[in-house]
């Protein structure tokens, strides 16, 4: 199957501003080539394959995708038309608007080319089809994201993975909205949750992670997965409940601002929310947002230009 692939060519400076403009649209899913370095600080080791091929000064690319008969001559002129309120076209999209056709095969696959093992605190990652190394005290998680978001390697998926080591996981109830890969329940489960739900609007997503959970050997007596919008679908929410002593939440910040009555009532009291996928110029937003609905702060991380906000509702200890 083929589809077309719409290269928006902006530069670092815009990348935000274009993006933000693009879900303004309506449009939320997105391939982002910025050409911005991993930095050792947040993973350790020099990892080379993980460095882009494009510096920072040669622009950035931003991709979407869609299908073949779709009328993408007129959604160019509407993201052109869009982008117009914030600049000049030479400023904020120097490299224009451009579509080609990709091959489904070419899509799912291209992109393993850069993803190699890496580690994030004490779990290492790597890919299906790289060997493992041997370590003594880390969590080993293999992960082939296939369709779905979730490598681990983008600043917003290390946020929570290098927090989940502030808390007791050991016997808890957890619940992955947004789960793409499922790399945060796996990491979950293999630090001792008891049960994990598994939440996302895309089906691919949802056989993305029931495979990935499968090849790393997660019990999944415990495990059970959904396809919705938690906050739009009555139905979803009552079959998902309540009463989670973890929620993990790695989604753009607007959905989570939108999602706040829905996310917050998954919580039991005492039970702690790991948020992440926030653009900095959001945080303050979506931190409003949360307190609103009754949760405390405990923490914010911030990686690059992106933040994670961890929050508890009510009392309770860690």
């Amino acid at each position: 199957m083929k589809y077309q692939k719409i290269i928006i060519g902006t530069t670092p400076e815009y990348e935000d501003i274009v993006c933000a403009a693009l879900y303004d649209m309506g449009i939320e899913e997105m391939e982002i080539d910025d050409g911005t370095a991993v930095e050792d600080e947040y993973t350790p080791g020099v990892y080379p394959e993980l460095q882009p091929d494009v510096s920072e000064d040669q622009g950035c690319r931003i991709y979407l995708y869609r299908e073949e008969d779709f009328d993408t001559a007129s959604l160019i002129s509407d993201i052109e038309s869009e982008l117009s309120f914030y600049g000049d076209e030479s400023d904020v999209i120097p490299g224009g608007i451009s579509c080609e056709m990709c091959d489904d095969a070419d899509w799912k696959d291209n992109w393993k080319d850069y993803f190699h093992a890496f580690n994030v605190g004490n779990i290492y990652i790597h890919p299906s089809w790289e060997e493992s190394e041997t370590h003594s005290n880390g969590i080993d998680i293999e992960i082939d994201p296939g369709m779905s978001f979730g490598t681990g390697a983008h600043e917003s998926t290390r946020i929570i993975l290098g927090q989940l080591s502030d808390f007791d996981i050991s016997g808890k109830k957890v619940l992955d909205i947004g789960c793409g890969s499922g790399i945060l329940s796996i990491a979950l489960l293999k630090k001792g949750a008891k049960t994990a739900d598994l939440l996302d609007i895309d089906p691919d997503c949802i056989v993305s992670s029931k495979e990935n959970l499968e090849r790393n050997d997660i019990d999944m007596t415990g495990v059970d997965f959904h396809v919705g919008n938690l906050s739009a679908d009555e139905a979803l929410r009552a079959k998902v409940g309540g009463g989670y002593d973890i929620v993990v939440c790695n989604i753009l910040a607007d959905i989570i601002i939108d999602m706040a009555d829905a996310i917050c009532a998954t919580l039991a009291y005492g039970g702690i929310l790991m948020t992440s996928g926030i653009i900095d110029f959001k945080e303050n937003e979506v931190l409003d947002a949360l307190s609103a609905r009754g949760l405390v702060l405990l923490d914010t991380v911030h990686i690059g230009e992106w933040c994670g906000i961890t929050m508890r509702r009510g009392a309770g200890e860690d």
